[in-house]
């Protein structure tokens, strides 16, 4: 006997969406994620990340610790690389995968398969989804942990709503992934906050304040952010300091804080997609004959992204907030977002959408930036390509010049630099702190040469030439792609480093 597939109330059935359509869409996806995996070069957040788990701590100055300790653990066991780089984030999207087939498996009811196939892909096709699960910032580890903090949510809701008792399994299990996702990136706490107002919400889960197990949970969470509270009480609170503080601007006026929140809802929306996020929407508004499973999951899902809309909201009066930190809202609600189109046609423009935004994307960082087709190549874009070129030409310049160490005059091409080189010992002299400000030890550098690498986009300047007794231009080279030119870089030699007089982490 067929199994009966399920229509959503006044929607699609995502079983009438073509075959052929969700197959292709599978097969280019799979394809662009393969492309981008061993072909782009690495983002210079992602060599940044991936140079934290070469130098392996509590934690570190932009981000708690969890990203970096699993590219550590990657790189130890298949060495390093694009292939070890990437790993990471396959493996958490193997777990993501997982949480959406086993939504549409339980929670959704007892679907055919032809629903469940169709619906992954649909997930997928979403460029926020596809770019964020497949680069190796913190937010794939993020996304993957925050998936199963969701279903050991839903599992604690959905029992006590039942039977009125508290699955002490899903409460402690929810606690500890939620403490996790925090020890992967600081916006985590939206997730927590978000979950904690729906029992404050919802009359049948509130019983959960009365028992002394929430508050236990609560320090469990708590103690899996030990390492950062401990590398922040060791390093003068430098992470919370920038994070609380320093990257937070003045405060904007109202029109200022209207227009920031207006762009970075059509910016989440586009990296959606339109007709996705329309679609959840829908799939987050109450039915009549809605099973409770499906109630517990929009209920946790609504309240998640009211915290996350709320705490963005009023975080745009003080600095401009990146479209990709809302995913920590998301996640709970994009499982159930397949199941709110309306008309199938809207699910088969969503994957269309999807498969040539992420088709440009990998374009962009593979082939050539977009923007050098028709002006000058943007620097996101254009500081991706040239650098096999780069390190070989660093590597014979320190062979001839004897410098002992590299040094360049950003975060983000030292960082790079240091994975095509293999030389994690590349240091970084700018104005801008970061992760290399605490790792200079400016007094064993004091007396060395170096060889100094600088851009179009952080050319020589001040702060380098006065750490150093004589500064002399050795070469520039060009980054062409088909016959376009991208940007230049230049090579320097310093003779004679000068430390700082103070130490350089005073005043982060």
């Amino acid at each position: 006997m067929p199994v009966k597939r399920r229509r959503t109330a006044d929607g699609a059935d995502l079983g009438d969406l073509p075959a052929w359509l969700a197959l292709g869409a599978i097969l280019i996806l799979v394809a662009l994620r393969l492309v981008f995996m061993f072909q782009a070069s690495p983002l210079p957040d992602e060599a940044y990340y991936w140079l934290w788990g070469q130098k392996p701590d509590f934690s570190y100055y932009d981000h708690p610790p969890l990203q970096a300790w699993f590219q550590a653990a990657v790189t130890a066991l298949t060495g390093a690389g694009r292939f070890a780089l990437r790993l990471p984030p396959l493996l958490s999207s193997g777990v993501f995968t997982a949480v959406l087939v086993g939504y549409a498996r339980h929670v959704e009811g007892k679907v055919g398969r032809s629903q469940v196939w169709r619906g992954v892909p649909i997930i997928w096709a979403s460029p926020f989804v596809f770019l964020f699960a497949a680069i190796a910032f913190n937010d794939h580890l993020l996304i993957a942990l925050l998936a199963l903090a969701s279903v050991a949510v839903h599992r604690l809701f959905d029992r006590l709503a039942r039977s009125g008792r508290v699955d002490l399994w899903a409460l402690y299990g929810a606690a500890v992934l939620i403490g996790l996702a925090g020890l992967t990136k600081y916006n985590a706490v939206v997730f927590a906050i978000g979950v904690f107002l729906a029992i404050l919400w919802f009359r049948d889960l509130r019983p959960l304040v009365r028992s002394p197990h929430l508050y236990l949970g609560g320090v469990a969470c708590l103690a899996m952010l030990t390492p950062v509270f401990w590398w922040n009480y060791s390093n003068g609170g430098v992470s919370f300091q920038y994070n609380l503080h320093d990257r937070v601007g003045g405060g904007a006026d109202v029109w200022e804080t209207g227009l920031r929140i207006a762009l970075l809802s059509l910016s989440v929306v586009l990296l959606l997609s339109p007709f996705l996020a329309v679609a959840m929407v829908r799939a987050l508004r109450p039915a009549q004959d809605e099973p409770v499973q499906l109630r517990n999951w929009r209920r946790m899902s609504i309240a998640v992204l009211i915290a996350m809309l709320a705490f963005f909201a009023g975080l745009s009066a003080f600095t401009y907030v990146l479209p990709y930190w809302s995913i920590v809202g998301l996640v709970a609600a994009l499982p159930a977002a397949a199941a709110g189109f309306r008309h199938v046609w809207q699910a088969a423009a969503h994957m269309v959408y999807g498969v040539v935004i992420c088709t440009l994307f990998v374009f962009n960082y593979t082939v050539l930036p977009l923007a050098a087709l028709f002006a000058e190549a943007d620097h996101e874009s254009a500081i991706m390509f040239g650098w096999p070129e780069i390190a070989a030409r660093v590597d014979g310049l320190r062979r001839e010049t004897g410098a002992q160490f590299t040094a360049a005059s950003d975060y983000r091409e030292g960082s790079i630099l240091a994975f095509w080189t293999g030389d994690t010992d590349t240091e970084v002299i700018s104005s801008r702190v970061s992760q290399f400000t605490l790792w200079f030890d400016e007094p064993r550098r004091a007396g060395e040469d170096a060889l100094i690498l600088t851009s179009d986009w952080h050319p020589m300047g001040p702060e380098i030439e006065d750490r150093f007794a004589t500064i002399e231009k050795l070469s520039d080279l060009a980054v062409v792609r088909f016959g376009v030119v991208l940007t230049h870089y230049q090579f320097y030699m310093g003779r004679g480093y000068r430390p700082r007089p103070q130490d350089p982490t005073q005043g982060l």
